[in-house]
């Protein structure tokens, strides 16, 4: 019995060996996997323990007439010995090096390889794997599912089956790593071809999936999105950390429970690291041209009977734009939903090169409704306003150095959002070309106010409602500004008492005085009119002094490249003098710095209050000379240009 004992291995040793050993394997394995519907063509050797078939060379063909489904050096099958002796190919595990695997599927279907379908007493549902252990080393797949094209390098993969259970299926554990691949899609953009081509840089996945859930202990996956339609513009994985393209996803202590029937919902626990580009939504929606990135750490948590998630994390972003609508160059929020209600305690937005700090925000989706408190800092008008749309080329310019709003809320749909603020603010003008142009000339501003408003955003644009403020010389009630996202823009000053030094010059004219006026804005950013009307003490214009004016219209248009100010039905006295201007029309540009053309009325006009308003009442020519005027006077009045000789002002009355 000992020598017997002893003899064994060396029988086995010389069995395994055998011409006649690699032949009955090879011919065994070749009809188990033809019992399959491979057909396959590799060398054998056979390994006595643990007993196992080493294939070499192995090449498996493809049934769609395309190259080898599976191409591998070497691959190590451990099949159960005593099944194989009956004929049935069950496995132990499979370890393949290096292989090259091509796999096309549609409609849930391989379509390679003429697989046979297996029956079973399972569920027909259930998942079986015929093998316990599969792992793959340095493998390259390429994966066609339908539209999608799946190209993965470097890949490693560990299958094993933890238990299997006849009636409810396979549980196993994977883990999976993979270097730099790629993923493909074409689609279908009316008559156009957009395609997808996306690179994943790194992979690293630790599941367990069973019959009821699925669990991942880690998953790691650092890549880039194709955000052009056009074919061959895959990213390169080395991109800077702002870019818009990059696209990380990192999940821990996740479960997923899968619904038992078709119409249940899928309940989800764990902890999500995810950011991507806003572009990619333009692949499952039509939407208008996107741009921009989000990133969402949090807690997640959904069950059935939910209508929304509950989160529980932060959430950042940068460079958002939709369409023409720049809505924040950064964002930086603590949310939470819960209930059905998103709330932030505290969200930062950088937009137009200042900061809006959002408190308290409420937003409640389903009902279609926001509110919340916020303080704005240091905020460029202009910039705001071509961020949000409203025009790409501003005349409006205004710095917002600090805005309170305690309160701001309404609802979403329809666009219907109200709240009052305070503000100190600086720098408001309203120019007659975009506020960069260099050549451009202000028709009318001030240099620093106390203003408090009503804020309304409405669905044609931004208004601000009952406006006062307090500047040096001046007061404003009842003032309103609209600001359309068709670039249309209107100001209302209903009245106001302006000291005219606080928002000289109006459109370059030099001004003093004290007014009390109403003046009104309009109607487009790209070509606003402006006309008031009033009286002004002690006035004065291009330092012409002109009395107490009793009643005034103003008008300012642009003409070509020239602003024109047109005053009409002027009234005024002047020390011992009245006069009329029933018309006045000065012009900006042209040949001349300044034009202006007028005819002047009066009963009584006092010839020393005339040369004062020139400051000829000093010169000594004019000594000992004195009337009084009655009568019409057509005054012209050049700076610059050819007729202004000397540079310093022609008159001609």
């Amino acid at each position: 019995m000992l020598a017997l004992a002893g003899i064994l291995p060396l029988v086995g040793v010389g069995f395994v060996r055998s011409a006649w050993a690699r032949d009955w394997a090879m011919r065994e394995t070749a009809k188990a996997l033809h019992d399959q519907g491979i057909v396959a063509r590799f060398d054998v050797l056979l390994h006595l323990w643990p007993l196992s078939i080493e294939l070499a060379n192995v090449e498996v063909d493809s049934s769609d007439g395309g190259s080898a489904a599976v191409a591998a050096r070497r691959a190590n099958v451990r099949p159960r010995f005593f099944a194989l002796m009956s004929g049935k190919l069950l496995i132990d595990q499979i370890d393949i090096e290096a292989p090259h695997a091509r796999i096309v599927v549609k409609d849930g279907k391989v379509m390679n390889l003429a697989l046979k379908p297996q029956k079973s007493a399972a569920k027909p549902n259930a998942i079986h794997l015929p093998f316990d252990g599969f792992a793959i080393t340095d493998g390259d797949v390429d994966l066609t599912i339908d539209d999608v094209r799946i190209q993965a390098h470097e890949l490693d993969l560990d299958v094993q089956t933890t238990d299997d259970d006849l009636q409810r299926g396979s549980s196993i554990e994977v883990a999976l790593r993979a270097g730099e691949s790629y993923i493909v899609r074409e689609r279908h953009e009316g008559e156009e071809h957009a395609f997808d081509e996306d690179a994943i840089c790194t992979l690293d996945a630790r599941v367990r999936v069973t019959p009821e859930d699925l669990t991942v202990r880690r998953f790691e996956m650092k890549g880039v999105a194709d955000l052009d339609p056009g074919k061959l513009t895959t990213p390169p994985c080395k991109t800077d950390i702002k870019d818009q393209r990059r696209v990380e996803l990192e999940l821990a202590h996740v479960h997923l429970k899968f619904p038992k029937t078709s119409d249940e919902i899928p309940s989800f626990s764990g902890h999500v690291r995810a950011r991507a580009p806003v572009g990619v939504a333009t692949r499952i929606a039509k939407l208008p041209d996107v741009e921009g990135w989000v990133s969402v750490d949090a807690d997640v948590r959904f069950a059935p009977g939910m209508q929304m998630p509950e989160v529980a994390g932060r959430v950042t972003a940068g460079g958002i734009r939709v369409d023409r609508y720049r809505f924040a160059d950064a964002v930086d929020s603590e949310l939470t939903i819960r209930d059905n209600v998103i709330r932030s305690q505290h969200t930062i937005v950088q937009l137009a090169g200042g900061t809006v700090h959002l408190r308290d925000v409420h937003v409640e989706p389903l009902a279609k409704t926001l509110g919340t408190s916020a303080d704005i800092e240091n905020v460029d008008f202009a910039e705001l306003m071509v961020a949000l749309g409203v025009a790409q080329h501003p005349h409006v310019a205004w710095d917002v150095v600090d805005i309170h709003m305690p309160n701001f809320s309404g609802t979403l749909d329809p666009l219907k959002l109200d709240g009052d603020f305070t503000t100190l603010t600086r720098n408001f003008a309203v120019w007659d070309k975009w506020v960069k142009d260099p050549t451009r000339q202000r028709l009318i501003g001030f240099t620093e106010a106390k203003l408090g408003a009503h804020l309304a955003v409405r669905p044609d644009g931004v208004r601000f409602q009952n406006a006062h403020g307090d500047l040096a010389h001046s007061h404003v009630e009842g003032g309103y500004v609209m600001l359309g996202f068709n670039s249309d823009l209107r100001v209302q000053v209903a009245k106001a008492s302006v000291g005219l030094a606080d928002i000289t010059p109006l459109a370059g004219i030099p001004i003093a005085g004290q007014a009390e006026v109403k003046v009104d804005v309009g109607t487009t950013m790209a070509n606003p009119h402006v006309s008031g009307e009033g009286s002004v003490t002690a006035f004065s214009i291009a330092d012409m002094p002109l009395g107490n004016i009793t009643s005034v219209h103003a008008d300012v248009d642009r003409e070509n490249d020239m602003q024109i100010l047109t005053l009409k039905n002027v009234k005024a006295n002047k020390n011992k003098s009245t006069y009329e201007m029933p018309q006045g029309r000065v012009e900006f540009g042209g040949g001349a710095s300044m034009r202006m053309d007028a005819m002047v009325k009066a009963e009584r006009f006092n010839l020393r209050d005339l040369l004062d308003v020139f400051h000829m009442s000093e010169d000594p020519r004019f000594d000992g000379i004195d009337a009084d005027i009655a009568g019409d006077t057509t005054l012209h009045f050049v700076l610059g240009g050819a007729e202004d000789e000397c540079g310093g002002g022609a008159i001609s009355l």
